[in-house]
């Protein structure tokens, strides 16, 4: 599967662009991409390509990507067994999630989920009152979602065009809308499946948070896969301009176990040599938030 170069801004289609970040990787229309640089516990941190910024409204993109079908294909084939080793730091940061989305929305309703790889969040949100759905590309994690956790989910975007305009309470995006060629379009389906008055959580890195601006262009999560960067003002213009009032912009807590960071930094691997140390290192956990950012937006009653 092969790149593109992108020559607009994918929100206001502006083609004035400056350099942003000078790409640790070569910019090559024929550069072939693969599924493991795709899945959530990537470890392709820092390996990205030209980063531009989009001169009239700010956006911040990667100068290539795959094409449309390209990306649908290459997340249909994401296998991420690290991602199970690791579910209880997605359980520990999705109760964290839910609190806030609960205070927010105490009498709950239906959820939808864009990106619910398998299940973890809707399982929870499940268990606390709501009624739950979401759309998941992976074959492998819908499968999981629906063998381990009893969720049917859907399978494309398309498959949740009709009836569902203004069916439910809160739609959440979590490390989903940086994926996108379109983050408008994105919104803009969230906010069709929302009532008037419901509720969007959304979670993405800031390139104007503190660790991102001093760590610059080695900042981590320049990445391969992420497509879009935003900083605050940016991302609020966009909500607002899909018809959002922002309620909330807050840290995000990300809990991941010491074995998971020992798995990610070769220096650290002597660690795991110990059986009991590895079982420690897998059940002690830290939060970080590493410049990403949760915005809770309601959606304008019209």
């Amino acid at each position: 599967m092969a790149y593109t170069l992108v020559t607009a801004c994918p929100v206001c289609g502006s083609h004035h662009k400056d350099l942003y970040y000078k790409g640790t990787q070569a910019t090559e229309s024929n550069r072939l991409s693969h599924q493991a640089d795709y899945a959530c516990t990537s470890s392709g941190y820092g390996r990205f390509p030209d980063i531009y910024q989009c001169r009239d409204c700010r956006l911040i993109y990667s100068g290539q990507r795959p094409s449309t079908e390209d990306l649908h294909q290459l997340y249909a084939q994401v296998e991420d067994e690290v991602y199970l080793k690791e579910e209880a730091g997605r359980v520990k940061t999705f109760e964290k999630a839910l609190l806030d989305l609960n205070a927010l929305c105490p009498d709950k309703g239906k959820l939808f989920e864009f990106g619910s790889y398998t299940g973890v969040y809707l399982e929870l949100a499940k268990a606390q009152g709501w009624e739950v759905s979401g759309v998941e590309l992976s074959d492998w994690a819908r499968g999981i979602a629906q063998n381990k956790r009893g969720l049917s989910l859907f399978k494309s975007i398309d498959e949740i065009k009709h009836p569902r305009q203004n069916a439910f309470d809160a739609v959440v995006l979590w490390d989903v809308i940086e994926h996108v060629h379109d983050p408008s379009a994105m919104v803009a389906e969230a906010s069709r499946l929302l009532k008037p008055g419901g509720m969007l959580g959304l979670s993405t890195m800031v390139l104007d948070s503190v660790s991102a601006s001093l760590l610059k262009s080695k900042y981590p999560f320049l990445m391969e896969m992420h497509l879009i960067y935003f900083t605050r003002p940016t991302l609020i213009r966009l909500l607002e301009t899909q018809g959002f009032d922002i309620c909330q912009f807050n840290r995000h807590a990300r809990y991941v176990s010491w074995g998971y960071l020992a798995n990610k930094m070769p220096q650290l691997s002597f660690l795991k040599n110990s059986p009991a140390v590895s079982r420690a290192l897998q059940n002690n956990f830290f939060c970080l938030s590493a410049g990403v950012r949760d915005v809770y937006a309601r959606k304008r009653a019209r």
